[in-house]
Parts: structure tokens; C-alpha cells; sequence
């Protein structure tokens, strides 16, 4: 691993590792998402406690954190594959796992969302129909979510994409896994949220 891949995945890290939802959550109501709901850092639990729009501005900028990764990692640090993937991965554990609140993060889901927007445009698209479609089917957001990561990864080779993005995609689906998996064995989770 060259010195300016190892630089682009600490950067990416970091950038990563911003929690969006908190800060907003701070800003607007000086609330601790930590200590409310699912007590997750994540975007969702955003919209629970301030309404659909804060969620979505705070998954927004979730998206966009992903694909900034990406961009810095390409584009001022030089990177090509495979050093954007370690970037792009650095990026979702940063956000599951952030330094900045003591490693207690979201899933992920976003912030991978937005790698793969910013490396397969169209992939990405597909994965969100595919998520969008699952949630309108079964009401259920994180395995929606979950389900767009496999629409994307699928609709990879329709697209001309590079096969690498396909197993990139599919250890972002498992950083994700791994912060659900975290998320509940550490009981973090509120009982009487559904």
C-alpha cells in the first residue's frame, strides 16, 4: 500500500467519521441522539426525533460525505482502483465506527450509498429504485436499504462497470451488517422502538 493510498484512507476516514445526524440533532433541539430512540447516530433516528425532513437533509449529507470520500481520494490524492475502494470503505467505517464520538456511529447505509453513487452513477440509481421499490412493498427502511446494495451490485454488469465495484458493494452490504450486528448485541437499541 503506497503512502498516498494509506493518506486517502485516513482522510477518508475522517471525513467519514463527521456525524451529520448528531451535529444536526445538537444544532437544532441540543438533544444527544445517543441517549434518545434507537440511540443511533444515524439519520433515521434524526427523523425520529425531529420529523422526515431532518432525516432526509441529514441522510443527504450522509450521501454526500460518501462521494466527497471518493472524489478527495481521486481526484487531489491521485488514487485509482483499488486504492478509491479502500477509500470509499474507510469512509462507511468511519461513519459506523467514528472517531469523533468514541467509535458509537450509524450503519452506514448512506455514506456507502454515496461511494457507490460517486463510482457507479447508474448502479447506484438502480440500487435506490431497487430500495425504493422493497420499501414501498414491506415498509421496513434498513432492510430496504440493505436490499439496494444487492440491486446495485446486480445491475453492476448491465452497466459496463468495472466487476470490482461488484465485491466493493457487497463488503459495504457487510460493514453495514456488522454495525446492525454491533448495534443490537450491544442492546444500544430502545425496545420500544420498531
Amino acid at each position: 500500500m503506497t503512502n498516498e493510498t494509506i493518506i486517502s484512507v485516513l482522510v477518508s476516514y475522517l471525513i467519514g467519521s463527521i456525524p451529520f445526524a448528531f451535529l444536526l440533532a445538537k444544532w437544532r433541539g441540543r438533544v444527544d441522539l445517543r441517549t434518545v430512540g434507537s440511540k443511533n447516530v444515524g439519520a433515521r433516528n434524526l427523523a425520529r426525533q425531529f420529523g422526515w425532513g431532518w432525516g432526509a437533509f441529514g441522510a443527504l449529507l450522509d450521501i454526500l460525505k460518501g462521494a466527497l470520500a471518493i472524489f478527495i481520494a481521486g481526484n487531489l490524492i491521485f488514487q485509482n482502483p483499488p486504492g478509491l475502494y479502500y477509500a470509499g470503505a474507510a469512509a462507511v467505517a468511519g461513519h459506523n465506527w467514528p472517531i469523533f464520538l468514541k467509535f458509537h456511529g450509524g450503519k452506514g447505509l448512506a455514506t456507502a450509498a454515496g461511494v457507490v453513487l460517486a463510482l457507479a452513477p447508474n448502479a447506484a440509481l438502480a440500487g435506490a429504485i431497487g430500495a425504493l421499490v422493497f420499501l414501498a412493498l414491506f415498509k421496513k427502511p434498513i432492510e430496504a436499504g440493505l436490499f439496494g446494495f444487492f440491486a446495485a451490485a446486480a445491475s453492476v454488469p448491465l452497466f459496463g462497470y468495472a466487476q470490482d465495484i461488484i465485491w466493493l458493494t457487497l463488503f459495504l452490504f457487510a460493514l453495514a451488517l456488522a454495525a446492525i450486528a454491533v448495534e443490537r448485541l450491544t442492546k444500544r437499541r430502545d425496545p420500544s422502538v420498531k
